[in-house]
Formats: structure tokens, sequence, C-alpha cells
């Protein structure tokens, strides 16, 4: 590989999401809905060139449209909390004989059917009370008036495509299944997690609705009550795009948007003339890093991909960020092809066996070792990185990452931001094409690295109370005793026998085994690097008192055990005095340039 990683990919991303894609501008005039304190709507209708507004009902809006869930809409979300409040809240209004309002619902027409751009959660949520009730009506042998429940809010005869289908289509991954089992009553097994929660929405709906004992006049005035009494909001647009600037100031009730789901929909609003590729092209983003599009996971990939493109970037202001640098449709587009490039790249970054390090040598140990010490600060470089270095680059820039993270962990100031925000940097300038190499990365991060007497000095009084980085300490250094090349890399494949920490002063002992240590200061040297060993790992009984554990951890016959030998006794000093003559190790062990130079 002489330069980038990606290359060729990009290209063919680039035509499958490009192809076709057209430019457009819009306006939508602003308007707002007054509700009543009883949540009456108190403006009914409201119509402007692209958008209008008007009342509805929850069960006519089922009962009277063919509706659909569009394809690239996230599935249902809602969890057992969000259909509890939403079916009490329903029996709390309905027992008083009042109205109670929803919220609004967002539609576009396509074809047949209108895209319900916002309200899915709601409207199936309401689809599966109806069929609770229509359920329960038959099971009191009241069959032609579930029969009528079915008919009027679940599922007719559609002339356009000749055959009964349901009123409202859910999100494509869960169409079929809710069909089958809800609708038509032909069963099914929940095959992934959204068909699970579809059907515990269901299964506690149908129970409180047997629990309530209600007879057919009952269970009829449930469904006259969602049509004539449970208030929407029904927004109307002209076309997807117009739909999608509604949509973004909205939340589903009870399921908040994630980041990911508006910065989705935002790049849709962009592309109205092919939804289905944009949709295709993030989700197999998602897919190539084994989450779903809507995780945490998800958005902080999509963050340090933006930091390396545009520099450190916050969550929080993520959203913002791309919205003011993506504003057309070319755009959104070759943003959404980039990110399916990177995920692939960050796939690889996030495992250390994946079949990209191939070629590689050293870098999959490194990635190993950056994920064992739990950083994600480099990510933005390295990412930036794959795609434009030659592999050798990679290799030593990957190398010389973990030398800057543990001087870094160990001076400090590793998770303050100011190595995040450079190693971004360097990152855009990658991508600029101002840094062309694992050296110049180096000059320009260099202010930034500890330097050897910064590192040493700190190296000499560091406590480390986290076990992970003591250890990951102690074997390195332990390696570089024993003469091993690249000593700060943890081999992947041989973690079963890595030895494990321990420490010659117990972290639990009788003062008294330690008569050398003051009783109020034990604590304070427990975690001295100075007082930590390495042993084979398994359950042992380890012993309290300084002669003993002296010739037990000797038998392990480590080369960072070794320096025991000629202690007497063990004090403070005795820590002092092995930690000073660790930091000159660690010098070596993790250098500052990284073997950049």
């Amino acid at each position: 590989m002489s330069c980038g990683l990606a290359v060729e990919a990009s290209r063919r991303l680039r035509t499958e999401v490009g192809a076709g894609r057209r430019r457009h501008r819009r306006t939508v005039p602003r308007r707002s809905l007054l509700i009543t304190p009883n949540y009456g709507i108190a403006c009914v209708s409201v119509d402007t060139p692209t958008l209008a507004f008007s009342s509805e009902t929850l069960g006519h809006l089922l009962s009277d449209r063919w509706l659909a869930v569009p394809r690239y809409q996230r599935p249902y979300a809602w969890e057992s909390e969000h259909v509890a409040e939403f079916w009490n809240d329903l029996r709390s209004a309905h027992a008083d004989s009042r109205q109670y309002f929803l919220g609004a619902v967002v539609l576009t027409h396509d074809g047949d059917r209108f895209l319900v751009i916002d309200g899915q959660q709601r409207l199936a949520t309401a689809s599966l009370l109806l069929a609770a009730i229509r359920d329960e009506l038959a099971s009191k042998d009241e069959d032609a008036l579930a029969e009528h429940v079915e008919q009027q809010y679940l599922a007719r005869f559609n002339p356009a495509s000749r055959r009964t289908e349901p009123r409202l289509l859910v999100a494509a991954a869960d169409s079929d299944f809710y069909e089958q089992r809800f609708i038509r009553r032909a069963g099914g097994t929940a095959a992934s997690a959204s068909q699970r929660r579809l059907t515990a929405a269901f299964e506690y709906l149908r129970k409180e609705i047997a629990d309530a004992q209600m007879d057919a006049s009952g269970l009829l005035a449930w469904a006259e009550y969602l049509s004539k009494s449970a208030l929407i909001v029904l927004v109307e647009a002209a076309s997807e795009a117009d739909a999608f600037q509604i949509f973004e100031t909205l939340n589903d009730r009870g399921a908040p948007l994630t980041i990911a789901d508006l910065l989705k929909n935002y790049l849709l609003s962009l592309c109205p003339g092919e939804p289905d590729k944009i949709a295709d092209a993030w989700d197999s983003s998602a897919n190539n890093l084994g989450h779903d599009a809507d995780t945490q996971d998800f958005v902080t990939f999509i963050r340090h991909y933006w930091s390396s493109v545009k520099g450190a970037t916050r969550e929080r202001d993520l959203y913002r960020s791309l919205r003011a640098s993506i504003s057309e449709g070319d755009a959104a587009a070759d943003f959404v092809s980039d990110l399916g490039i990177a995920s692939e790249l960050y796939a690889a970054i996030l495992d250390p066996r994946h079949q990209l390090w191939g070629e590689f040598s050293l870098t999959p140990h490194a990635m190993s070792t950056l994920l064992y010490l739990q950083l994600q600060q480099y990510r933005p470089l390295i990412l930036a990185a794959l795609e434009h270095f030659a592999t050798s680059d990679i290799e030593t820039l990957s190398v010389a990452l973990v030398s800057w993270s543990v001087r870094g962990l160990i001076v400090g100031g590793i998770g303050g931001g100011t190595t995040e925000r450079a190693y971004a940097m360097a990152g855009v300038n990658i991508r600029l094409g101002k840094l062309a190499d694992a050296r110049e990365v180096y000059n320009q991060l260099r202010p930034t690295i500890p330097s050897d007497e910064e590192f040493r000095n700190a190296f000499e009084s560091a406590s480390i109370p986290r076990v992970r980085l003591a250890q990951y300490i102690l074997r390195s250094l332990n390696r570089s005793l024993e003469g091993q090349p690249h000593a700060g890399l943890e081999n992947a494949s041989e973690t079963s026998s890595h030895p494990v920490l321990s420490h010659v002063l117990p972290r639990r002992t009788d003062p008294v085994l330690w008569p050398r240590f003051a009783t109020d200061d034990m604590a304070s040297h427990v975690n001295r690097i100075g007082n930590l060993c390495l042993r084979q790992a398994g359950r042992v009984t380890q012993p309290s008192d300084w002669e003993a554990r002296k010739e037990w951890l000797l038998s392990y016959d480590l080369p960072i055990n070794a320096q025991l030998r000629a202690a007497e006794s063990w004090s403070p000093e005795a820590i002092r005095h092995r930690q000073h003559d660790m930091a000159a190790i660690a010098v070596g062990t993790w250098p500052r340039s990284g073997g950049t130079v």
C-alpha cells in the first residue's frame, strides 16, 4: 500500500451514493401553534406554501389514511416505561372524559401512502392498543365487533394493491413481523431488539385491557375515545425536505432523538431525491462497526471522524458543526460516502484482529495497547493517517502514539482536552496534505509531548491506583529488562499468558508486619510504582510479611522483581530507590519521538 487505504472504495461509494443527486434550496415559513390549557387546539388550520397544520385525532388518522414509516427511519424504539406512560396518561384522560393532546405528527405524501416523518412511536403504539382491544373483543366471542375494529383502524382492502394491508406500515425492518404477529394474528418470533420491544408493548397493553374487565361496550368506548378525544397536531409537508425541517424540532414522547437521528435526518433533508441511498450508506457505516445507527458508539465514531476533518469537536457541538459545514445535497452525499470509508477503518482501530491489519506487523499490537489503556484521544489522528499515509508511516505513527499516550498518562493532562485538540489538528493537517509522514506529525505534536525530564520526574513520584494501567506499566518495563524490542506494545494474542499485578507492601495487611512504614502512611505507598511487581496469573495464597513475600515474588523469576533480591528490608526509601531506577528504564521504553526519528 503506497498511500491511503481507501481510494478505490471511496470512488465506489461516491458513485453509488452520489448517482443522480440534485441540488435544491427551500424556505419554510415559520409558524407556531397555540395550545390551550385543556389541550384544545387554538388555531385549527394554518396553511403555508409548503406546510399545512390542522387538528386531528389519533384514531381518525389511523382510520382515514394509508400510512407508512419510511425505510430509513429508526425502528420501534419505545421501551416498557414509555408504553406504560402512554397508556396511563390515556387511561386517566379517558376516565375523566377529557381530551388528551399527544403532540405533533409530521406527514408527507408519497404515492399511495403518507410517509410518517415524525410520530411513528405513538402511531405504532396506538395501533397495538387497538389490536389489543380487537383481541379482547374476540376473546369474548364478539367477532363482528372485533372485525369492525380491525377494518376501521388496523387493516382493510387497499384498491391500489388489491390486497388487504395494514393501515400503518411500520419501519421496514419490522414490517413483516408487525403485519403477521399483530395484524393477521399469525404468530411469529421476534428476531431483533425492535421486534422484541413491539411484542413487549403489545403484551403489556393486552394485559392492561384484559385486567380492566370491560364488556364490549367499554372496549368500543376506548376505540371511540381514540377517534374523538386523543388529539394531535397534524403537520402535512409538501415534500420530505420540508417535513425534515419540522422533524428536527420534535422529539418522540419519551424517546428523545439522538444526535445520530438528527444528523441522519438533516442529511436526508438535503437529498430528497435519494433518501434510500443516503439511508443505506448511513446504516452501512453503522453495520461496519457492529452498531445500530442510533447508538452512542456510532455517535462517538462520527465525532472522531469529524474531528479529523474540522478539528476537535465536542459531542454537544457536533450537530451544529456539521450543519454549518454541510448545506447542500452534494456535500451531504459526499459526507455519507466518506463516512462509509472511515467506518471501515475505524472498525479496524477497534479490533486488533481486523483483516485490514494483515500486512502490518506492529500496528495491531499498538491498537491493542491503546484499547487496553481505554484511550480515545488518538483516534482522529490515526483515522486520517490510515486514509493518507503509507504502511510504514502508519506503523511508525501507531507505535509512537503508545509512547505519547503513556507519557501523557504519567505526567497528566491527557484527559483535559489539550491532547485531543492537538491530535485532531494533526489529523486535519494530514488530510490537507500539510503532514506527509510520521516524522512530520511528531514535529507538530512535539510541544504537547512531555520531555524526557518531565516524564522521568513524574514517573519517579507516580502512584497508579488503576490496576489496568499499573499492570501494563509493569509488564512493559519487564519486557524492556528482558531486551524485547517495542516493549511498550501489548501482544493481543498472548493476553492469557501475561503476568498480572502484585504489590510488595500489600493493599491489606497488619501494620505490625511492616514496621518500617508509619501506619498512617502505608496507604500512600501501596500504589507507588516502586512498590509494584508481577506474578503469574492464577489464584494463590499470598504471604503477608516482608521476608516471605520477597521470596514468593522472587520465585516467579521475572526481571522486574529482581531488585527485591538486594533489599534487606522494605521501606518508603526502598520504594523511592526502586522507582528511581524504573523511571530511567521508562524513558527508553516509551521514547519521546516514539521511533519517528
